[in-house]
């Protein structure tokens, strides 16, 4: 199911948000797939994999399929799209080049079987594409902007009301009970001590690492970014994650509301922020 609204906003918070968290799975886990506008794309070698919770995929054939021609020279990996932009990166390092401007990946560029992996979420939103992850069937389906669908209403149905993924709730209970808060057009919360955290900044184009035990506040409303949180469990095949939409608007809500994303083990599952917390009060 998706919950999209491909303005500028929605788009880059698509391809990074927990809705679209990829979750952490096991060595033996089925082979992640990954489709194109409905259309599956073709491995015929390297496959796509995780790692730290993101999938790398192999460079050449995402990017062609989006658009972008791929050129690799001095262990350093380009996609140029149509209109002249530039992605450029080096294998093994993090640092990448989009457009001019410099980003820092959190999964670096691999090389694995022959094959340049990089993270498919960066290079989808390098290429102007919104990712949706499908945790049951290990899907990654990536929709281009003349490939849209129409955009339905973010908030679920009844069948699909915000819920938690069972024996995964430690850092439902220290964030949205008696934490996160919405009020006066801003949005304040604590980052538990163990979670870790992210704000992606979409007026300066940059994500922002937030410290666990650090208190923050950010304004809610059109054009504002998102806070993505996840909470890895030792020993355990899936991490816990959420991200909070502070534009709700852009994905489906209305005004001054927050929208929060997460994944109840069967796949994604919304609700606004006031919604989210009283549930979370049933704890």
């Amino acid at each position: 199911m998706k919950f999209k609204v491909l303005t500028s906003a929605a788009l880059v918070a698509a391809l990074f948000s927990g809705y679209a968290t990829v979750q952490t799975s096991a060595a033996a886990a089925p082979a992640v797939k990954v489709t194109v506008d409905a259309k599956a794309v073709s491995f015929p070698d390297a496959k796509p994999y995780t790692e730290s919770s993101r999938v790398l995929i192999p460079v050449r054939f995402v990017s062609q399929a989006l658009g972008g021609s791929v050129d690799y020279k001095n262990k350093t990996v380009s996609i140029k799209q149509n209109d002249g932009k530039t992605v450029s990166m080096k294998v093994n390092g993090t640092k990448v080049s989009v457009g001019g401007k410099t980003v820092t990946l959190d999964v670096p560029v691999r090389v694995k079987q022959n094959r340049t992996y990089v993270p498919l979420r960066f290079v989808s939103e390098a290429l102007r594409a919104t990712v949706d992850w499908n945790q049951a069937q290990r899907l990654v389906s990536i929709t281009t902007e003349s490939g849209a669908a129409t955009p339905v209403p973010t908030v679920p149905d009844a069948d699909n009301a915000f819920d938690w993924k069972p024996g995964y709730t430690d850092l439902a209970k220290a964030l949205f009970k008696g934490n996160v808060q919405a009020a006066n057009g801003k949005l304040s919360l604590t980052i538990p001590g163990d979670a870790r955290a992210e704000y992606f900044d979409f007026e300066k184009s940059k994500r922002i690492k937030l410290d666990p035990g650090n208190s923050y506040s950010y304004s809610i409303g059109k054009g504002k970014g998102f806070i993505s949180i996840t909470k890895i469990y030792p020993g355990r095949e899936e991490l816990e994650g959420y991200s909070i939409f502070l534009d709700a608007e852009a994905e489906g809500g209305k005004s001054g509301e927050v929208i929060v994303s997460g994944n109840n083990g069967k796949g994604t599952v919304r609700g606004t922020l006031s919604e989210v917390i009283n549930k979370a009060n049933l704890f």
